[in-house]
This record gives C-alpha cells, sequence and structure tokens, in this order.
C-alpha cells in the first residue's frame, strides 16, 4: 500500500469515528415541585408543533409523538391513545400560535380527562447533512403540564444534534436515517422526563 492509500484509508476511518461519536445536546429543565408529590398516571400527547422555517420536520412529526407514547410507557406513565386525544381537543385553537403555551394548555385541560399534557415544539429540524454524517441538529422545547394545577409542572429547552442509529449503524433509506434521528431526539426527551411516582 502506497503513502497516498494509506493516508486515503486513515482519512475514510477517521470520518466513520467522526460519525460513531455521539453528539452533544444541550438542555435545560424547570420544574414545579408538585410534579414530585402528585401521582400522574394518564398522559395526553398532543400532535407535535412544527414551528421551524419551512417546516422542516413535517415528515417524522408523527412519529415522534408515536415514539413518545411508546416511551412513555418506560417511565411509568399511561398514555391515551392519540385518536381519542385528537377527537377530545378538535377545534381548540392555541392562542399566540404555540401549543406549549399555558395558556392554550389550560383550556386543553377542562377537555381532556387525563392527569397530564405533553406537548412538544420543534424549532429547529435541520437535515441537510443528514445523508453526509447522519445527524439532524435541532432545537425544542417540551412541557409537561398537570390538569388538574392547571400550570406547567416540567419543561425542557433541548438542543443540539442527534446522531442517527446513535452510533450503531444508520439505516441506509433516507426516511428511515431521519426517523432514526427523530428517535434519538425522542430517547434524549424520555431521559429527562422525571419517572412517575409509585
Amino acid at each position: 500500500m502506497n503513502i497516498v492509500s494509506r493516508h486515503l484509508a486513515f482519512l475514510t476511518l477517521l470520518g466513520f469515528a467522526a460519525c460513531a461519536v455521539s453528539p452533544p445536546v444541550h438542555w435545560r429543565i424547570d420544574r414545579d415541585a408538585q410534579l414530585l408529590d402528585k401521582k400522574l398516571v394518564n398522559v395526553a400527547v398532543l400532535k407535535v408543533e412544527d414551528a421551524t422555517a419551512g417546516r422542516k420536520a413535517g415528515a417524522v412529526l408523527d412519529y415522534i409523538r408515536a415514539e413518545i407514547e411508546k416511551g412513555l410507557i418506560t417511565r411509568d406513565y399511561t398514555p391515551l391513545n392519540s385518536v381519542v386525544v385528537d377527537a377530545n381537543i378538535r377545534g381548540a385553537v392555541a392562542p399566540g400560535g404555540s401549543i406549549v403555551e399555558a395558556g392554550y394548555l389550560k383550556t386543553l385541560a377542562t377537555k381532556v380527562s387525563e392527569d397530564a399534557i405533553l406537548a412538544v415544539r420543534i424549532k429547529r429540524w435541520d437535515d441537510s447533512t443528514l445523508l453526509l454524517n447522519n445527524r439532524i441538529a435541532f432545537d425544542a422545547e417540551i412541557v409537561f403540564f398537570g390538569t388538574s394545577a392547571a400550570r406547567i409542572l416540567w419543561s425542557l429547552d433541548l438542543w443540539g444534534e442527534v446522531l442517527a442509529g446513535g452510533g450503531k449503524a444508520a439505516p441506509q433509506d433516507p426516511a428511515r436515517r431521519a426517523e432514526a434521528c427523530a428517535l434519538e431526539f425522542v430517547n434524549a426527551v424520555l431521559t429527562r422526563l422525571p419517572k412517575r411516582k409509585s
């Protein structure tokens, strides 16, 4: 193997290693003590809001919602079926245009019988390098709203990058690769959500 070939092989391995290293995720959490004091069981997960320029997250919104619903079970919550949630809140309009606002969630609290509402707002979803390095850059806001207390019990600002496959082999199909990134995003949300108090 000549010097040029060795150099190219080294760069290729370096590229694979760079892709396999999980990128940084940053967060800020606000928590109300009542979340730890009250036994919240049933959760209504709203449709994910796409607040990105050009609606860049549109292709993975339903996937994110479904994975959050499944993941809530691992945190000992019981998510309500999304069809039922959507039927109960049909016609509700978010003041100011966002589902994470306390005023909007307070109006929804009268329409659902669940203990809590989980709302997710995606503010940035940049997949411009997805096919190059398997990564998506994001910025999101997540709110956990207590219906009986009629206030936000927990909120999370989350931003950074996610890597499709989480360091394992990424799917070849672009749509599946985007979903793999979305799953890593969901995992980043759920690992920071407190487990339900038994």
